[in-house]
């Protein structure tokens, strides 16, 4: 799929990987030499405006998924809103792949990194909804860190998204 990874070669995979996690480099396209920048943009949609590779990097690991693969990632959550996330959220919703969103808006969850994350796990299948949970009040990692233990928090929102509900005109 690209020249710069090859999963046969690398691992032995060809019909794609069951499962890809991981936590991607948040890099302003930017700092990216010429040629590379030329590469991202000619073959990934998401590559769109003043892009961040994250958004490239999360394309390209749906596109390695075999059919049913997940892809999980924590990233940040700028892509939501940004003009650059226009290629990344209409990839990812015209092809029904998101699975579910943890979304930590303002919290941070990394001490050596300033950024704002969230967990992004899509699933190379169309879903027929996708569930976005975000964490409210004052500690949003104790609140999390609760949720993922299974304890009730009053310090969550979780919305359930349909797809059918919410069609594109573009």
């Amino acid at each position: 799929p690209s020249s710069f990874f090859s999963p046969a070669w690398m691992f032995g995979i060809r019909d794609g990987f069951d499962v890809v996690i991981g936590n991607p480099p948040y890099l302003r396209i930017q700092n990216v030499d010429k040629k590379t920048k030329e590469y991202f943009t000619k073959n990934f949609v998401s590559a769109t405006k003043n892009y961040d590779l994250y958004v490239v990097f999360a394309e390209f690991s749906l596109r390695v998924l075999k059919p049913s693969g997940n892809l999980i990632f924590i990233q940040p959550n700028k892509f939501f809103s940004s003009d650059y996330g226009v290629g990344l959220r209409k990839f990812v919703t015209e092809k029904k792949f998101i699975k579910s969103i943890v979304d930590f808006k303002a919290e941070q969850i990394f001490n050596s990194a300033t950024t704002y994350t969230c967990i992004f796990h899509c699933v190379k299948q169309q879903q027929k909804k996708f569930t976005y949970t975000s964490f409210t009040g004052d500690d949003k990692a104790n609140a999390f860190l609760e949720y993922s233990h299974g304890k009730k928090s009053v310090d969550i929102s979780i919305e359930d998204f349909d797809y059918s509900k919410h069609t594109s005109n573009s």
